[in-house]
């Protein structure tokens, strides 16, 4: 949750039909939902992360963890573009602003976009 958001998002895994992201935008917040996003992955697991700005710039990214699947809304989820250069598999992720997004990867490395994930930095290594 964005801080002080009308907006909530979760994110549901099922080992029988495809992952999906929930938006609730309800008074009280959580009250009803509406999917906005499905995603058939092969991991059954998915992971959300708002921007620090959310409540001006509406971005968030979705991720398939351990998986390929990534993608991108500038708009709350209304629309989704899915990236389409792999990084490989990715673990998770942080979110500086609508544009500059981290993924860590299983190999420890940590590789940097600055155009909401089209581009990235060659991954650099850490010690995590």
């Amino acid at each position: 949750m964005a801080p002080d958001s009308e907006f909530l998002f979760v994110t549901s895994s099922s080992t029988f039909g495809p992952e999906g992201i929930w938006r609730s935008f309800s008074d009280p917040l959580g009250k009803s939902w509406e999917r906005v996003l499905q995603m058939d992955t092969d991991t059954n697991a998915v992971i959300v992360r708002l921007s620090p700005d959310y409540n001006n710039d509406h971005t968030l990214y979705v991720a398939e963890v351990g998986g390929e699947q990534i993608a991108v809304s500038h708009n709350g989820g209304r629309s989704w573009e899915w990236w389409r250069r792999s990084l490989g598999p990715v673990v998770d992720m942080a979110v500086k602003d609508e544009d500059t997004v981290y993924a860590a990867l299983p190999s420890g490395e940590v590789a940097k976009s600055t155009d909401s994930g089209w581009d990235w930095d060659k991954p650099v290594e850490t010690t995590l």
